[in-house]
């Protein structure tokens, strides 16, 4: 219905207040001071006071000083360092719209790594790219894929029960099986895979090519230009083998699945669902095509790793806190019980593991400074100034320190999550900053904790984790030691894993296997 001249005036009022009060606002910020921090050195401002390494706790001792929100110069680069989580929630959430630019990057230029979406600026293709990302990761539609995830946990117990002592290793290949299988249609059967093994070193390239200060041409991108053959032109070379290697991960599968819907027909996969067109007579754009591929090759580079860490710091967590094992079990077996193993319909069942989930996301931050945003124009901030152009960064690991929220931080205690056997909603989630922040929250989350929950669950039901053995055959308790990068991940830790019965291991070989074989 078309509104009447009253309603028209009355709505274009609104919009000509609302720009108004838009550009007031704005004017008024560029007369506001910048928010506190460390003195600028002339010419090369704050650099020698940004942190060497992508450590938190480096960036922590900024906000301890200087507060909630700091401000560095870096050469003549604005930079902002969020040192609470209202500060964060305020700036990145309810104002995504002016903070979900991305900082653009000369690495990612030169490997050939911008069509990434977590490396996309905002605009046309990275809103195309989420609505895709939306329409297979949404909450209810990654129920689709709870059949599949609960096949991997249980390939997951089945390696476990060969070798326990290789449980890392086992959870990297499941993980990353399930994500091949959701996202290409891909059986992967060992860990040697090459598709495997390409998002393994695409992973890695990730952390080393984009440390803040490790190359100058972040800072300069004018020397992309310098031939690679110059002294100091380092991450021209560098650059040029990586680019290979995400050639690679970006076409090859999608290449592999393409081939195989015209010769097998289409699957239920990611991709296959995105192209089915092709098959159909019906006008796939090139445009579509390479939105398809590149939404799968991110999930595809992505997807594994940060659940792999999570269940890293799940059994680290048990080792070091025994009664969480104690007391999840009891659960397991009360809703569960022993003769099959769980499933994802228990899930609402099994509030202790679900707080478990919860308590892996906050205890040791996976990402503890979210990925870097820009701000999109002048802003204003408890009466200091955000420049336009800033390069924002919130600080989860400190969030997730808050004793308001989280007294004893550094132990690992699910029940912090819980009142009278429920999910206590007055204890601040921790998925709220685990997964990043408005626009650009992580899309795969649901996806993530579903196979965190479900191999926490599983694992728990059927195995007993108890510390590894001394020299002396004594049992000593691993030291809690993290990566630093944009992921943190636990050091390298041993375990003893062993089938908590004989029914427990009768079930994991009946149902892995035959789950397996089922192709189910």
């Amino acid at each position: 219905m078309l509104a009447s001249p009253l309603e028209a005036s009355l709505i274009l009022s609104l919009c000509v207040l609302f720009v108004v009060g838009l550009e007031y606002r704005r004017r008024a910020a560029r007369k506001l001071p910048l928010p506190p921090g460390p003195p600028p050195l002339p010419l090369v401002g704050n650099i020698l006071d940004v942190p060497k390494s992508i450590c938190a706790e480096e960036y922590n001792v900024l906000s301890m000083k200087y507060g909630d929100i700091v401000h560095l110069n870096v050469l003549g680069q604005h930079m902002i360092i969020l040192g609470s989580f209202e500060a964060a929630s305020e700036l990145l959430d309810k104002r995504s719209a002016n903070y979900s630019g991305k900082p653009a990057s000369a690495m990612a230029d030169l490997i050939g790594l911008d069509w990434n979406v977590a490396l996309l600026g905002n605009g046309e293709t990275w809103r195309k790219h989420r609505k895709e990302f939306h329409r297979f990761f949404s909450i209810t539609a990654v129920a689709r894929y709870n059949n599949l995830i609960e096949i991997g946990a249980r390939r997951f117990l089945r390696k476990l029960l060969e070798n326990p002592a290789a449980f890392s290793e086992h959870a990297q290949f499941s993980f990353g099986a399930t994500v091949m299988r959701v996202v290409y249609g891909i059986e992967v059967e060992s860990k040697e895979d090459q598709y495997l093994s390409l998002a393994e070193e695409g992973n890695d390239i990730f952390q080393k090519a984009f440390v803040p200060g490790k190359y100058l041409v972040e800072t300069f991108p004018i020397l992309k230009h310098v031939p690679a053959w110059l002294p100091g032109a380092g991450f021209r070379r560098d650059a040029t083998a990586w680019s290979e290697i995400y050639y690679q991960t970006r076409f090859k599968p999608f290449q592999a699945t393409i081939e195989r819907m015209h010769r097998d027909g289409p699957d239920s996969s990611m991709v296959s669902t995105m192209m089915r067109g092709i098959l159909e007579g019906e006008k796939v754009t090139a445009e579509d095509e390479i939105i398809a591929r590149d939404v799968a090759g991110a999930i595809y580079l992505a997807g594994a790793e940060t659940t792999l860490t999570a269940i890293r710091l799940f059994f680290l967590a048990v080792l070091t806190h025994p009664e969480v094992q104690k007391r999840a079990q009891e659960e397991l077996d009360a809703v569960v019980g022993l003769d099959r193993l769980p499933t994802l319909n228990d899930r609402p069942s099994l509030p202790y593991i679900e707080a478990m989930v919860r308590e892996c996301l906050r205890w040791r931050p996976i990402l503890p400074l979210a990925l870097p945003r820009t701000s999109q124009a002048d802003d204003e901030y408890q009466g200091y100034l955000i420049p336009k152009g800033s390069i924002v960064l919130a600080n989860s690991w400190i969030f997730s320190r808050d004793p308001r929220y989280y007294p004893q931080p550094e132990r690992f205690m699910p029940e912090r999550f819980l009142k009278d056997g429920k999910l206590d909603p007055d204890v601040r989630d921790p998925r709220v900053f685990a997964f990043g922040y408005g626009r650009r929250i992580c899309p795969g989350r649901h996806f993530g904790e579903a196979s965190v929950f479900i191999n926490i669950a599983s694992v728990l039901h059927s195995f007993t984790i108890e510390p590894p053995l001394d020299k002396a055959g004594k049992p000593f308790v691993p030291d809690v030691k993290m990566t630093t990068g944009f992921l943190s991940c636990p050091e390298p830790f041993d375990c003893r894993i062993t089938p908590r019965s004989r029914t427990a291991e009768s079930l994991m070989v009946a149902d892995g296997v035959d789950a397996v074989e089922r192709g189910e």
